[in-house]
């Protein structure tokens, strides 16, 4: 492979005024229809410069993504922003050295525990009651969309919440 970015390396053309990606105009033509948005062109054998519609494949964006992250490690900013998303807590790495001994641990058990849940944390928005109330309308079947706009926060969490992998102790 070139050290050229992959981006400089895919070829540009001109049709009827519009300038497109090579790839995806040969894809068009092959298909006989133009490509959805949300339909990515994939060069299975990695050269973005060789498009040959053997060599061609259309896959979903979730697909493509997973594709060209399969073995690629999460960066650590990602786990910390996960982390702090779900747990209100940043992972740092003395935090995954305890979780990990936690189990063995009687004193890193302790520190766990003491961890504050639901409202006495500070970053929390909900409040026990907002929990119960969200947990009720979800088994009424009021979409999560509404409640998360409703109650300020996003749908993921308000499946979190459905779930009961976030506010256990309710």
């Amino acid at each position: 492979m070139s050290n050229v970015p992959y981006w400089k390396r895919r070829k540009k053309i001109v049709i009827a005024g519009r300038v497109v990606y090579a790839h995806r105009a040969i894809m068009e033509a092959h298909l006989g229809r133009p490509l959805h948005t949300s339909e990515h062109v994939h060069h299975i054998n990695g050269d973005p410069s060789d498009n040959r519609i053997e060599n061609l494949r259309v896959l979903s964006a979730a697909e493509h993504r997973r594709l060209h992250q399969l073995g690629v490690p999460m960066r650590e900013d990602v786990k910390e922003k996960i982390s702090k998303a779900l747990t209100g807590i940043p992972l740092s790495k003395a935090h995954r050295l305890t979780l990990v001994k936690s189990k063995q641990d009687p004193a890193c058990r302790k520190r766990m525990s003491e961890v504050k849940q639901g409202e006495q944390n500070g970053s929390a928005k909900l409040t026990a009651s907002d929990v119960v109330e969200i947990r009720r309308m979800c088994a009424s079947g009021t979409p999560q969309s509404t409640l998360a706009r409703a109650f300020g926060v996003s749908p993921s969490a308000i499946c979190l919440i459905h779930t009961r992998v976030t506010w256990k102790h309710l």
